[in-house]
């Protein structure tokens, strides 16, 4: 691709996923070849020959390890020919003052935010730094730290692994084409950089032998401004795209927000939601996986509320479900068949909001045959013996059967603790974000146990556990039953099995359960299709700024 096809495609690429972040590397990596630029036929010949000259040392010609292909006129050199580096002071907690010249680190570079240390004490002239001189980070987090600045905010000190890098020659290099010119190669530089994880560092020597291109330097003035222009353009690009994201990030919280708002009509306050507005705007409003994510939310919230289906005045009204599951759930107390305690009664101040007139609010305990902990016992990455399922197990809602550990067959905990097809597991114990993750077994029975940090509830008959899971993944019930009762200990937020028991669920007749389950599974089912067609065009968009980038780095531009 040459420079015009590249600048005529531009806005196309900046308005594609992680676009900006792209061109910001492809204007470099055209700048640095001179692809966005005239060539008028000077030559860059001789000012390379009295850099070679001022460098004491000798390195061996930029010719196999050359990055690219020359324009002709171009000359390379070594950024050892080029600069002469100078490491910066290794200032000591004690050197540091309130007063005097500020201190440059490597993150004063990379961000303008960070505070300064500063020395009033005297020091070698070499270590200080004035406006319009060129600094190399050479040390530091690969990504964020490595890189060549111009500094321009006044007379400070220079800190270790920062070299100031002087010009070996007075004339022919600008300060901010080398710049770009030492910035085009950090991939290069953090490839044989040392050290461990997380920070590394590239020697002097090393650093000295890359290579850069050496323009003529009417030229480097032209590279210079256009680079100016167009990286001016892309922070303009970058403002309009975050404002118009911020207005349609509003606009889809807001639509989202009416749907699962209280209605003003006192007769019937959860009617169904008004889906018009939010159906004519969809591609508008819905452009994000994470878009995707809250309005899965918006569809459990409605479900819960009585706002996803219609009511049927036919249908059997909870209250006498409820009733019945209490018989049931007596009946089995009696026979000492379950042990769980009395449930306390539900006041109209607990409620967390206003039910239809058929619905009713119940504690999971008056709902539950059993709610107990799975095992404690050690469990083995080898694939011998019965599958425990464990924190990490639940997502979304749903269980992820990747990353199982496992127990041996003859535990004491077996078969007791084997999960059945209709129980719902809770995770008790993680950080308080993740504590309250809640999906539903559907397996086949004896074949999968639980970890202790877990929790089952095993169901009476007559109320579905597939709506019981999606009440306890609304937003409702993490935010005003999970929430306030959480107790966080040593790092670990914890929520117990009393407290599950105590939490309320909305009951709607058994008929409509069933019909909120049907169009829930086929509102999620349409949010997976989205979603993975969100991510496809993503993925999609990303692979051809990074092919565009790739063939500038593999092609030199054409």
């Amino acid at each position: 691709m040459d420079g015009k096809a590249f600048l005529d495609q531009f806005g196309h690429i900046a308005d594609s996923a992680g676009g900006i972040v792209k061109l910001r590397e492809l204007v470099l990596q055209f700048a640095i070849r001179g692809l966005l630029t005239e060539t008028t036929g000077d030559s860059a010949t001789a000012i390379a020959v009295e850099f070679r000259q001022a460098f004491k040392k000798k390195l061996a010609p930029v010719k196999d390890d050359a990055p690219f292909t020359l324009k002709d006129g171009w000359e390379w050199l070594r950024i050892g020919e080029a600069l002469n580096l100078v490491n910066g002071k290794a200032f000591k907690p004690t050197d540091w003052s309130n007063d005097g010249l500020r201190i440059i680190r490597i993150q004063n570079l990379n961000n303008a935010n960070a505070p300064f240390n500063c020395c009033d004490n005297e020091v070698d002239e070499k270590f200080h730094v004035r406006d319009g001189d060129l600094l190399i980070s050479w040390s530091g987090t690969p990504g964020t730290s490595f890189g060549a600045f111009i500094w321009q905010r006044g007379h400070a000190l220079l800190n270790q692994h920062i070299f100031r890098s002087e010009l070996r020659c007075e004339r022919g290099l600008l300060a901010e084409f080398t710049r770009l010119a030492v910035n085009s190669q950090l991939d290069a530089m953090i490839a044989q950089a040392h050290g461990g994880v997380g920070l590394r560092h590239i020697t002097k020597g090393k650093l000295e032998a890359l290579p850069i291109p050496l323009p003529p330097l009417a030229e480097q003035k032209r590279i210079v401004a256009k680079v100016d222009e167009l990286m001016g353009l892309l922070d303009e690009l970058d403002r309009q795209q975050a404002q118009r994201e911020e207005v349609r990030q509003a606009a889809c919280v807001s639509v989202l927000h009416h749907l699962t708002a209280p209605t003003d009509d006192s007769d019937q306050p959860t009617k169904p939601a008004p889906w018009p507005r939010l159906q004519r705007n969809f591609n508008t409003l819905i452009q994000t996986p994470t878009d995707v994510q809250e309005l899965r939310k918006t569809i459990l919230q409605l479900a819960v509320t009585g706002r996803l289906v219609e009511q049927d005045e036919s249908d059997e009204p909870a209250e006498k479900l409820l009733l019945a599951i209490g018989e049931q759930r007596k009946e089995l107390i009696a026979e000492k068949l379950i042990r769980l305690k009395k449930v306390a009664s539900i006041s109209e101040d607990e409620w967390p909001y206003v039910l239809p007139s058929s619905w009713r609010w119940s504690r999971i305990g008056g709902l539950a045959r059993n709610v107990e902990y799975g095992t404690s016992q050690k469990a083995s990455e080898e694939a011998v013996g019965v599958p425990v399922l464990r924190m990490n197990n639940i997502r979304d809602g749903a269980l992820d059967y990747a990353k199982l550990k496992y127990v041996p067959n003859d535990i004491d905990d077996l078969p007791r603790l084997f999960l059945e097809s209709g129980d719902i597991i809770f995770n008790r114990t993680n950080s308080f974000e993740l504590v309250g993750k809640t999906a539903l077994y559907r397996g086949p029975k004896d074949s999968v146990t639980f970890a202790s940090y877990l929790i089952r509830v095993q169901l009476l008959e007559g109320v579905g556990p597939e709506f019981v899971n999606i009440a306890m993944n609304a937003a409702y019930f993490r935010r005003t039953q999970i929430e306030p009762q959480i107790v966080q200990q040593c790092g670990q937020a914890n929520f117990n099995g009393t407290k599950l028991q105590s939490t309320l669920i909305p009951i709607p007749p058994r008929k409509e359960q069933d019909r909120i389950v049907s169009r829930v599974n086929e509102l999620m089912t349409l949010c997976d299709q989205l979603e993975q067609q969100l991510t496809d065009h993503q993925t999609t968009a990303t692979q051809l700024t990074k092919s565009l980038t790739a063939g500038v780095l593999n092609g030199g531009g054409e």
